[in-house]
């Protein structure tokens, strides 16, 4: 009876809850112990491995026999097998299997004699690439596309009896090793075409088919760096900033970088091709700039930062590569300095800066022809600026929107005939401006004056202009707006207006320049656009409205006078899937009142955007112009339709290797005609024209 009541009890509730409490216990016990071991990696004190690298994994304490063993998995793959026992933990033998490249993670488990995997940790193992490197990625990549393959009708380009083949070759790689890292980029181009070729309108025929677009080689190191190619360097407003050419440029951060210093060799101007690969082959079409800055609050560095910067540059009179200039040779060498400042918060930003140049425009017996002409001076004169940002209002309101007030002040001055060879800028202007720019949610306002004057030194025998200019704009999107207080808004547009006021005049007749007052400039423009904008789901509406005032104030000129409307609706959506429509109208009407005469056109248009297929597409554009003016003397029209059909594939085998392509027709025909009053209609133009393409992107 004893034995049958025992049996009972363990059958019972109260005893299936004692067991399981037991082995709960047991579970949480043997958790405690799994977590208090340590796993580590031994590499002997290496962070990056090569393939063929031993080292071992030290657990601790060890695990005994009656716990189960250990088991590792190298990202998804179980190297158990490839680990033998040591005194310490548990060895790698890399002769069996060479380690996977790059970064990747081996998790370490405790195989239970019930078959429970239990993780033990993960540890990262960075394994070196070829040569040595701890990353090595390239980006390869070649695009070829070839234009009328199929081209017939009576716009068909002169010299397209060729096909037009355009290739463009780009790489972009990466090196890292012990940190130091090495990134090199190249872009090549090529077109079958002479007229097509990247230098034909410096070179003419003679322009290389396949030449060097831009490369650069970066080799860094922490905050220093050495860049060979394609540059773009300088901060200092008027002395160099943002010059772009080819060239070498050194950055150096000395003094546990606080103070850095850097050098640059560049091009006197932006060049391409193989045959000046350091851009600085021709020794007067050279810049050479640095800057030294320090920064001088060590704790957050930019606080308070001050920058020197030299120049010593010289240009020739070289034409671009891609478009023809006359220009002269010019020479300039000079110094500036830089102040910027900032509170933690940003709430309050100031950049300064001051700067002479010393500019010399040497004789340039290309231009001069042989004839005399008067020698021109060196000139050494200073520019300067200054700009205040002010956050007077940064919060939040209690429902999440965020307010901000700014106030923004500049002040720039360049003295008469300053020049830079590496700033292109107005010499002889002030000009000062404030900007007040307001945000509350999502409706944005801003507002703005502006100062400006020339003739600085007060020449009587030069014209002395002076610039008023007033403009404001603001974004008020109602359905934000009532959104934001519960109110339905579907239906509300968005409303954007802007202002622009200018009057510019000139403060006095000028002596002995044979000025009279009828051409001394005051004029006063006025314009102001205005928007509305609805969206309802898949579904777009706008109206455009526009006026334009020029008013002449000289005498005698006083009804020289030109005022222009503008309107304009858009209606745009998606009726299906894949399907876009857009459908535009627009209307212009000019008076000009010393003539009498207004000009009226009409603007109408249609496009439509159709995805076929994942890999078919279609698309066109419609559009026809109507012109004539009042009283009628001339009119015209003109109309053209644009529709083109692609097929895009891809067979590339991985996300980087293989190849994919466009191919596709294109239809275009135009057709316009004008109508006059003293000689009637007038001879019209039509063309039409079919052309093909296929364009490749390999790698």
């Amino acid at each position: 009876m004893a034995r049958s009541g025992q049996s009972a009890d363990r059958r019972s509730p109260a005893g299936a809850i004692s067991k399981a409490a037991s082995c709960l216990l047991l579970a949480l016990t043997a958790e405690v112990a799994f977590a208090q071991r340590a796993v580590r990696l031994d590499t002997a004190g290496r962070e990056w491995v090569p393939r063929n690298a031993a080292f071992e994994v030290v657990i601790t304490p060890p695990i005994l026999a009656e716990e189960g063993r250990p088991a590792f998995l190298l990202g998804a793959t179980d190297i158990t097998d490839l680990f033998r026992r040591t005194v310490l933990g548990y060895a790698y033998r890399p002769e069996l299997m060479r380690l996977p490249l790059g970064e990747i993670q081996l998790a370490v488990y405790l195989v239970t004699p019930g078959g429970d995997w239990l993780e033990l940790g993960r540890l990262p193992l960075k394994v070196l690439r070829a040569g040595g490197f701890e990353t090595a990625t390239a980006t390869p990549r070649l695009d070829v596309t070839a234009d009328d393959l199929l081209s017939t009708g009576s716009a068909r380009p002169q010299g397209s009896a060729r096909e037009r083949v355009n290739l463009q070759v780009d790489f972009q790689g990466a090196l890292a090793r012990s940190g130091w890292s090495l990134e090199p980029r190249f872009n090549v181009v090529g077109a079958s075409l002479d007229s097509n070729a990247l230098r034909f309108a410096q070179l003419g025929e003679d322009a290389p088919q396949v030449d060097l677009s831009s490369y650069s080689l970066a080799l860094r190191r922490g905050g220093g760096s050495l860049q060979l190619g394609q540059q773009v360097y300088g901060e200092q407003r008027h002395l160099i900033r943002s010059f772009s050419g080819r060239g070498l440029q050194l950055r150096v951060p000395l003094v546990t970088r606080l103070l850095d210093v850097s050098i640059a060799a560049m091009s006197g101007s932006q060049i391409v091709g193989w045959d000046n690969p350091t851009g600085l082959g021709t020794q007067d079409h050279r810049i050479l700039t640095g800057v030294v800055g320090l920064d001088l609050v060590p704790a957050r560095p930019g606080a308070l930062r001050l920058e020197g910067s030299f120049l010593d540059g010289s240009i020739l009179p070289l034409a671009g590569f891609n478009q023809g200039a006359v220009t002269d040779a010019e020479e300039s060498r000079g110094w500036g300095v830089r102040l910027l400042a900032s509170t933690a918060s940003q709430r309050v930003r100031f950049e300064g800066g001051w700067a002479r140049s010393r500019f010399t425009n040497p004789p340039d017996p290309s231009l001069s022809q042989g004839e005399a002409v008067v020698k021109v001076e060196p000139e050494t004169r200073d520019a300067r600026y200054l700009d205040l940002s002010l956050g007077l209002v940064q919060r939040q309101t209690k429902k999440g929107r965020s307010v901000n007030l700014s106030l923004a002040l500049r002040h720039a001055r360049v003295e008469p005939q300053y020049r830079s060879v590496t700033a292109p800028l107005q010499a002889d202007r002030q000009e000062d401006s404030a900007e007040l720019a307001a945000l509350l949610g999502s409706v944005t306002a801003q507002a703005s004056y502006t100062l400006a004057e020339d003739n600085l030194d007060r020449i009587p025998s030069i014209l002395t202009t002076r610039t008023r200019r007033a403009a404001g704009n603001l974004s008020l999107p109602l359905r934000d707006v009532f959104a934001a207080t519960g109110g339905g808004a579907i239906w509300l547009p968005s409303i954007s207006y802007t202002l622009d006021r200018t009057h510019q005049f000139g403060t006095a007749v000028p002596d002995n320049g044979d000025f009279t007052a009828p051409f001394v400039p005051d004029q006063v423009s006025l314009n102001q656009t205005g928007s509305f904008d609805w969206n309802a789901g898949r579904f777009r509406a706008g109206l455009r409205l526009g006026l334009s005032d020029q008013d002449n104030r000289q005498p005698e000129r006083e009804r020289a006078d030109l005022r222009v409307f503008t309107s304009g609706v858009s209606l745009a959506g998606s009726p299906a899937t894949g399907l876009d429509l857009g459908l535009e109208a627009a209307r212009e009407q000019s008076e000009n009142l010393e003539f009498e005469q207004e000009t009226e056109t009409l603007r109408y248009g249609l496009n439509i955007t159709w995805q076929v297929s994942k890999a078919v597409s279609f698309s066109s554009l419609l559009s026809w112009t109507e012109s004539e003016d009042h009283p009628f003397t001339r009119a015209s029209e003109a109309w053209n339709a644009d529709a083109q059909i692609a097929w895009r594939f891809d067979l590339r085998k991985t996300e980087r290797h293989g190849f994919g392509g466009r191919l596709f027709a294109r239809y275009v025909v135009q057709d316009a005609n004008s109508r006059d009053s003293f000689t009637g209609v007038l001879p019209g133009a039509r063309s039409w024209r079919v052309s093909s393409g296929l364009s490749l992107s390999l790698f």
